[in-house]
């Protein structure tokens, strides 16, 4: 699909997914690594604007989108004058920053094909089923 974002550029728009899927991509050592997707609804750019740095991955349509992108200065200056959304904005992608982090802690491991009939991956109470079957 078409690159929106690259890991490592300033972080200048937090964006809202409208219609379409964007996925989430690291293309360190050579290799691809799928992070994720994001999906109408949701939003994507708030770690680098909560940080206040880069983007963190590599952002890729992977359908036709529709996309909504807020500037960071625009979003800090609401932000500030609008106390209560502010701090609760701040909050979400706070938490989601936190999720993000353990979600990256642990080491992408490749199964053999064939090894796992099934293989089932929990992280505190959810759980993701993948099936070779």
């Amino acid at each position: 699909g078409e690159n929106v974002y690259e890991k490592g550029d300033l972080a200048s728009d937090v964006t809202f997914i409208m219609l379409g899927v964007i996925g989430i991509m690291d293309t360190g050592n050579e290799k691809t690594v799928i992070k994720g997707y994001c999906s109408q609804g949701n939003l994507f750019g708030d770690t680098g604007f909560l940080k206040r740095s880069t983007y963190v991955a590599d952002y890729h349509a992977v359908h036709s989108c529709n996309l909504l992108s807020i500037s960071s200065q625009f979003l800090s200056n609401y932000l500030a004058t609008n106390i209560e959304s502010g701090l609760k904005f701040t909050y979400d992608i706070e938490d989601r920053y936190r999720k993000f982090r353990e979600i990256n802690y642990y080491p992408t491991k490749q199964p053999r094909i064939g090894a796992l009939s099934h293989v089932t991956v929990v992280l505190k109470g959810a759980s993701i089923s993948y099936s070779d079957a």
